[in-house]
């Protein structure tokens, strides 16, 4: 009886250590800001939508979170522009591979719509799962 007690404590620490390397393993959250005005006018939301079904989703599979929103920024004639846009949130393990997909979504987003930039906040975060 002893021995299966000692063995159910091993176990229980075992499974506490590996959910704690889980905890702190090295995590970010990335924002990307994606405004929905181009050169040929808004984007329609199955233009957003498709992009997000071919581009994005298919690089994290896992999940994400699209935020409506409307921004503003100053353009090159110092003029305030404003838009509605969309806030992807993303958060993932910090690898440069998964770095590597994050850039390739603002890249092929630029493209596709004629964009100049996309607004990319990158912040190192604590999960629990």
């Amino acid at each position: 009886m002893r021995h299966v007690k000692t063995t159910a404590l091993i176990l229980s620490l075992a499974f506490l250590a590996a959910c704690a390397g889980v905890a702190t393993r090295a995590w970010v959250q990335d924002n990307l800001y994606f405004g929905l005005s181009s050169p040929s006018g808004p984007l329609s939301a199955e233009e957003w939508q498709g992009f997000v079904d071919h581009t994005v989703t298919p690089l994290f599979p896992e999940g994400l979170t699209i935020i409506p929103a409307s921004g503003q920024w100053r353009g090159g004639n110092r003029a305030i522009l404003r838009e509605d846009s969309r806030i992807l949130q993303i958060v993932h393990p910090d690898t440069p591979q998964a770095d590597a997909k994050i850039n390739s979504i603002c890249a092929v987003y630029k493209a596709w719509f004629k964009q100049q930039s996309v607004l990319r906040v990158k912040t190192k975060v604590d999960i629990s799962l």
